[in-house]
């Protein structure tokens, strides 16, 4: 049974997570985290997810999904500053919109 509060208090503005989700929505931002590695080996990817008129000369049609996507366009996407590296999701997504002339919320 969840404990409960002894006073409610009303949600009046978003909570962190919930402006991180957001962002990456309204940008296109993919996140994600290779299991097993340190901290200190930045785990976290984070990338633009490329529009189909941006990255038709290295993908073929009909492919989606990012790990692939990486895969025919990676070397040209890092070049290019839409992947980068970081010690937590935030990290990483806060690298990404530095090189790439955005205003991160973190």
């Amino acid at each position: 049974m969840k404990t409960p509060y002894l006073i409610h208090v009303p949600k009046d503005r978003p909570t962190l997570r919930e402006k991180v989700e957001a962002f990456k929505k309204e940008h296109a931002i993919w996140t994600d985290r290779c299991a097993g590695m340190r901290p200190e080996e930045w785990p976290w990817t984070a990338m633009f997810l490329p529009t189909r008129t941006r990255i038709i000369p290295y993908v073929p049609e009909g492919v989606t999904d990012p790990v692939e996507i990486i895969g025919y366009a990676g070397c040209w996407m890092d070049d290019a500053g839409w992947i980068k590296h970081g010690v937590s999701e935030r990290h990483a997504i806060r690298l990404l919109c530095e090189a790439n002339g955005l205003d991160s919320p973190m």
